[in-house]
């Protein structure tokens, strides 16, 4: 053991440096010891706490494990979930190490990012129109469009459009971003398309203009209010219809200077720097694309540009922070600045980086069970197809913390060097890192992104870089895991294995499968789409029926469906495979009795735990979490064995879902016979009971 004093990062006291050197070792052993029943009992104490013991597992198991999940957390709207919960606390922990952060050597990044963040501390009144003043002294972009209508100066709507797009608005007329080539997924080319990000262009919400209206501090009349509603309104009205527009010719491929429609060719010009027009785009829905022009055409220059400024000043509102606090601030410097607050965030815990090694191998264990699983081959495709998801499975790579891990510092350097930031210029600053967002993506478009995963870290947009969630990304084929969820209730270095695998080992295991999902099996195993692997996959007879099984329960989610269910089951098989003597096990809990399978079941439905009328957790890519519960539990018969779900209960179902499934060992096969047996002698004695 090496004793060093307090390190500042870390905030790590090594007491047992003052004992004498015969007793350190065995204090080390006393202190290992009391850090991993303290886990397992906070662990315990929260699945307890939770539980709605008044509830029937078999009838709902998400209110029997999470009933009184809110109660236990008095959550306050801090947090609803296990997700925002672990951001909650560490965002609390960065904005207190923040706030009293010694900047002496301190990597230039790290400084940047400190700017931002007192910028933030140090704004009085938040004042939007500011904005448009640090636009007008970088790009020379009036916004006053009555004044240019005086000095009778042409309002040029595309230019402003374009300035904007390069501070971060997208999705208003035309939605571009960078998309990999479908064929090299280390290519990235721009796409032009009509806005279709969630859900296709985003309509003005009254009361948000009402809001953005009173922020601004010009005084409006309510008909004159009204009057701009109305107008605005009826515009949007006009433009949402565009998009019933067909585009028969789909997804294009061309180069710069053969695009022929001419606004998108000057709007590119105007948002890219030094655009090479040797360079391919993709383009789509082009009927859109030539109407949207039009349309936009037959309205007053003047009122094009007040809308402009409108939803740009808006999007400013929605990318800042809320309210300015202490951790408001903080949440807006992660959120802008991902990898300085990552790469800070390692320092101050270098526990957590040393449990790297751990995950790999936790992914390593899920990845060759499901390998085994794959060889099995329940589903009998042909040679072909089995080597595809071999392959396929065999190169998706682990990355813990979305860092380069070579060099990382000065990767980091270099990566921000041109970004001037000013303690005491919060507007500036503010601008100046959307725009070094959009520049960073469009960079990339020169050069390969690459496969080595200590090289690779993925570009986070605002609504990942501040999420301590696992994701996949799937062009890439890497799981990605924030050093931020290395924390509880989610995972903790000294908890048993039953709680890691149930928690964090399920998460693993849901990226993993998003590979296989749908959407997945069109991907090869160099990030490619495959297409005509995907259909001869969903072709096969027996594969394509729980596919469509699967699609019954939510078409709209089909990918999160195939991944809960499919993901739950990895992991579960995973974990007993590692530890089979665990089967049949008790493990008491505050004096009570539980079967260990029990307490794997119950520690998995914690990540998706939270308030009773849940309303803050977006639903549109997942599900609720109560059916994302449900529908993982329904579809695994081991789950309706271990809780003698009598048969007619709503967690047991006759026919379950499962796309991929290995056959089970024999003494699986024996223990569900068994728990079969028992529940039909159950169901019997109560059938006679009831009869007397």
């Amino acid at each position: 053991m090496v004793c060093s004093p307090n390190t500042e990062y870390g905030l790590i006291r090594n007491h047992f440096c003052f004992f004498p050197s015969h007793l350190r070792k065995f204090a080390e052993q006393i202190r290992a010891h009391t850090l991993i029943e303290s886990a397992n009992r906070k662990i315990e104490t929260m699945l307890i706490s939770s539980m709605d013991t008044d509830g029937d597992p078999c009838e709902d198991f998400y209110e029997y494990a999470c009933g009184k999940w809110e109660t236990f957390h008095a959550v306050e709207n801090k947090y609803h979930e296990a997700v925002s919960l672990v951001d909650y606390f560490t965002n609390k922990e960065i904005a207190r190490y923040l706030k009293f952060m010694n900047r002496e050597n301190k990597p230039s990044f790290v400084l940047k990012a400190h700017d931002y963040f007192l910028s933030c501390r140090n704004l009085d009144v938040y004042e939007p129109l500011e904005y448009l003043k640090r636009l007008n002294l970088y790009e020379n972009l009036n916004m006053r469009s009555h004044h240019r209508r005086r000095l009778g100066v042409n309002i040029d709507w595309l230019r402003i459009l374009a300035v904007m797009r390069k501070y971060g608005l997208n999705g208003i007329f035309v939605e571009e971003i960078t998309l990999q080539r479908n064929d090299d997924a280390t290519v990235t080319v721009i796409d032009l398309d009509k806005p279709v990000k969630n859900g296709g262009f985003q309509l003005t919400d009254y009361d948000d203009l009402k809001l953005l209206i009173q922020t601004l501090r010009r005084p409006m009349r309510r008909k004159s209010f009204q009057e701009l509603w109305d107008q605005i309104n009826a515009f949007e009205y006009r433009l949402k219809r565009l998009d019933l527009l067909d585009d028969p010719e789909g997804n294009i491929l061309i180069k710069v200077k053969d695009l022929s429609i001419p606004w998108l060719k000057r709007y590119l010009e105007l948002v890219v720097d030094e655009l090479n027009p040797e360079m391919e785009i993709s383009i789509q829905n082009k009927p859109y694309l030539q109407k949207v022009f039009k349309l936009i055409n037959k309205y007053e220059p003047g009122f094009i540009c007040k809308y402009l400024e409108l939803r740009f000043l808006w999007h400013l509102n929605v990318e800042g922070p809320p309210n300015f606090t202490l951790e408001d601030c903080a949440g807006s410097t992660q959120t802008l600045m991902p990898y300085a607050i990552h790469w800070l965030f390692e320092q101050m815990h270098p526990e957590l980086v040393k449990e790297m090694e751990e995950i790999h191998k936790m992914f390593q264990q899920l990845i060759n069970h499901f390998s085994d699983s794959l060889k099995n081959n329940t589903n009998n495709f042909d040679y072909e197809q089995s080597q595809f998801l071999l392959n396929k499975l065999s190169n998706i790579q682990l990355k813990v913390g979305n860092l380069p891990r070579v060099n990382t510092e000065e990767k980091l350097n270099v990566f921000y060097k041109d970004l001037v930031t000013n303690p005491f210029d919060f507007y500036g600053n503010h601008l100046k890192l959307l725009k070094f967002s959009t520049q960073t993506m469009h960079k990339r478009l020169n050069y390969r992104i690459s496969r080595d995963v200590d090289e690779f870290f993925y570009l986070e947009g605002s609504e990942i870089g501040f999420s301590s969630s696992p994701y996949f990304v799937q062009r890439a084929n890497v799981v990605i895991v924030p050093v931020t969820s290395l924390q509880l209730p989610i995972y903790h270095p000294e908890a048993d294995d039953i709680f890691k695998y149930s928690s964090l080992g399920f998460l693993l295991a849901h990226e993993i499968i998003h590979g296989f999902d749908y959407t997945g099996l069109g991907v090869d195993d160099n990030g490619n789409l495959n297409n005509a692997q995907l259909e001869g996959l969903v072709n096969n007879t027996r594969f394509g029926r729980k596919m469509h099984c699967l699609r019954y329960l939510n078409p709209a989610i089909i990918d999160e469906k195939i991944a809960d269910i499919s993901g739950l089951r990895l992991a579960y098989e995973t974990y007993f495979k590692m530890h089979p003597k665990a089967h049949g096990q008790i493990r008491y809990m505050y004096g009570r009795p539980y079967d260990v399978e029990k307490v794997f079941f119950l520690n998995f439905s914690q990540f998706f735990c939270g308030p009773v009328s849940n309303t803050l957790v977006d639903t549109k890519e997942h599900g609720l979490d109560r059916d994302r519960v449900r529908d993982a539990l329904q579809h695994f018969e081991e789950f309706s064995a271990v809780y003698f779900c009598p048969r007619g209960s709503k967690m047991r179902r006759e026919k379950t879902c499962q796309l991929w499934r290995r056959r089970y060992s024999i003494y699986t096969e024996v223990t569900l016979k068994v728990r079969k047996l028992y529940n039909e002698f159950a169901n019997a004695c109560a059938s006679t009971r009831n009869y007397q």
